[in-house]
C-alpha cells in the first residue's frame, strides 16, 4: 500500500498545481471530491484493512487518477504536445493507467476488472489508445519530427492500436440465437456497446494506416518494422471492414460517415 498512497500523494500536489490556473473545471472539481474521499478512506484505514476495504481504495484512486489525467491530456492537446515535456506526461499518464492492473494484483491479488469494474478496465484501456492517437495525430503534421523520431513514432502507433483492440474485446460479444434484426441487438452483437466503441474502432485503424504509409515512404526494411507494418495492414482492414459495416447497417442516418474509412481502407487494401 506505501507505493498507492505515495500515488495519492503525488495526485493531490498535481491537483493544487492545475487549481492555480483554472478553479473552475468540471474534471478538476470531480478529481478533488474524489481525492478529498481517497484521503478520508486512507485516513480511517487501520493495519488490519480488509480486502474490500483496499479494493474500495483502489477503485476510488482509479476513478480519480482518470479524472485528474483527463484534464492533464486536455491541456496537452490544446498546446499541440508543443511543451519540452509532452511526451514526458505522455509517457507518465500511461504509466499510471498500466500501474493500476499491477497495484490490483500486488495489494489484493485480484484482475484488475474484478476490484473495479469492467467499465473502467475498457475506459482505462481506451483513454490509453486515444492519448496516442491523439499525440501521433498531432506529431504527422509535422513530417520533419516524425522521420527524425521514426523509432519512438512507430513504437506510439504499435501500442496505440493495442490498447484499442483490448478496449474493442474487454466486454463479451452479445451473441443471441435469434433472428431479431433490431438495430442495436447488430451492434451489441458485434461488440458495438456506445460511440467510443466507433471511435476506437476509425482511431485504431488510422494508426495502422500512418505505420503503413510511413512504412512505405521511408522505405523503412526494418525486420520488426516490415512484420508490424503487414500484421497492422490487416489489422487496420478489419477495423475498417467492420466499422463500415455499422455505418452503413444499424447507424444508417444517424450522423456517422464512411468517407475517410473507405479512403483508409483503399489504400491498405492496394498497399
Amino acid at each position: 500500500m506505501d507505493k498507492l498512497i505515495d500515488r495519492v500523494k503525488t495526485l493531490n500536489a498535481k491537483l493544487e498545481k492545475y487549481k492555480i490556473d483554472c478553479q473552475e473545471n468540471e474534471f478538476l472539481l470531480s478529481s478533488e471530491d474524489k481525492i478529498s474521499k481517497l484521503n478520508i478512506l486512507l485516513d480511517c484505514m487501520v493495519e488490519e484493512s480488509t480486502v474490500d476495504d483496499q479494493k474500495l481504495i483502489l477503485k476510488e484512486y482509479t476513478q480519480a487518477l482518470m479524472d485528474l489525467t483527463f484534464f492533464q491530456e486536455g491541456v496537452l492537446v490544446e498546446k499541440e504536445f508543443s511543451s519540452e515535456t509532452a511526451e514526458t506526461e505522455v509517457l507518465s499518464i500511461l504509466d499510471a493507467f498500466i500501474e493500476v492492473e499491477q497495484f490490483c494484483i500486488e495489494i489484493v491479488n485480484s484482475d484488475v476488472e474484478e476490484v473495479v469494474g469492467i467499465e473502467l478496465v475498457e475506459c482505462l484501456h481506451w483513454r490509453k489508445g486515444a492519448l496516442l492517437y491523439m499525440y501521433c495525430n498531432i506529431r504527422t503534421r509535422n513530417e520533419t519530427w516524425i522521420k527524425n523520431h521514426q523509432d519512438e513514432f512507430f513504437k506510439f502507433l504499435s501500442r496505440g492500436v493495442e490498447y484499442l483492440k483490448i478496449m474493442l474485446s474487454t466486454r463479451d460479444v452479445i451473441r443471441v440465437d435469434s433472428k431479431d434484426e433490431q438495430d442495436t441487438l447488430k451492434l451489441l452483437q458485434h461488440g458495438i456497446f456506445s460511440d467510443t466503441h466507433m471511435l476506437a474502432l476509425m482511431y485504431g485503424a488510422e494508426m495502422c494506416y500512418w505505420y503503413v504509409y510511413y512504412t512505405k515512404l521511408w522505405n523503412n526494411n526494418e525486420d520488426t518494422i516490415v512484420q508490424n507494418t503487414s500484421t497492422l495492414q490487416h489489422t487496420g482492414v478489419e477495423l475498417l471492414q467492420l466499422y463500415m459495416k455499422m455505418v452503413e447497417g444499424p447507424l444508417s442516418g444517424l450522423g456517422w460517415n464512411c468517407d475517410r474509412a473507405r479512403e483508409l481502407l483503399d489504400y491498405l487494401i492496394a498497399s
